[in-house]
């Protein structure tokens, strides 16, 4: 099995910190970048398919002010504010307790809202997708959602 060693973790962080860059918040192309560099670094890390990098961060649950801000940057222009608001309230709704929405519940919002809005029912998954990836969650979400996930399913990600 491919666990996780303290000197890849160390490393990731270290990565995360280079990366995320003053605001300490990352997008999902600086945790490719991350990632790359600990795939240059590391033999065992350059083994595992980019799916997984992607799932870490599929997995990291996301504040609603960081998505409604992603949501804001690539459609923002071209939503009413009345359409903005219902998209609001469905993150709110979506969120749950934790306040947070993991890439699932981002999911059903969508569907959820597409069945509420035109502008949304006319669009397909991929400008979900393009939302999500240009969230920016917090370099601590990150690091949490790597030790979360690495030894549950790393081990089934190798290339081979």
């Amino acid at each position: 099995t491919m666990s996780l060693s303290p000197s890849v973790m160390n490393e990731a962080v270290k990565l995360i910190d280079e990366e995320s860059g003053a605001d300490k918040m990352m997008n999902f192309k600086e945790w490719t970048s991350a990632w790359e560099k600990l795939q240059a670094k590391f033999p065992e890390v350059q083994n595992i398919k980019d799916s997984f990098r992607n799932e870490i961060w599929y997995k990291c649950p996301v504040s609603v002010e960081h998505l409604i801000k992603a949501v804001k940057t690539n459609i923002g222009g071209k939503i009413s504010d009345q359409t903005l608001g219902l998209m609001e309230d469905a993150c709110k709704e979506g969120a749950g307790k934790d306040g947070r929405i993991d890439y699932s519940e981002w999911y059903s919002i969508w569907e959820d809202i597409q069945d509420k809005d035109a502008f949304f029912a006319a669009k397909d998954d991929e400008l979900m997708n393009v939302i999500w990836y240009d969230v920016a969650i917090t370099r601590q979400e990150l690091v949490a959602s790597i030790q979360d996930n690495w030894d549950k399913s790393a081990r089934f990600k190798v290339i081979g």
